[in-house]
């Protein structure tokens, strides 16, 4: 990793900006992949856990659905949105 470089590779593809954090959040599956994916995240970028949490926080809207899915995504990847915490 070279200086301001923070991506890395996961499952054949570059992690690089806020769009693919977003893209590979809503693939996982379930939380053993999300615990393989923030380590690599972890190693590749030390604002990881904060990246995270505020990418959660703005997945989907507000139906059951995508409050589930945040829920389920934050207790994987063992995060909260830097700011906003839990009560999103």
């Amino acid at each position: 990793m070279s200086d301001g470089d923070y991506g890395f590779d996961w499952n054949g593809a570059r992690v690089a900006t806020v769009g693919d954090v977003v893209r590979a959040l809503m693939r996982l599956k379930d939380e053993a992949e999300a615990k393989r994916f923030m380590a690599e995240y972890r190693k590749a970028n030390r604002h990881a856990d904060a990246n995270i949490g505020y990418c959660i926080g703005y997945i989907g809207g507000s139906d059951d659905a995508s409050v589930a899915r945040r829920t389920d995504l934050q207790a994987w990847c063992g995060t909260s949105h830097p700011v906003l915490g839990e009560a999103f």
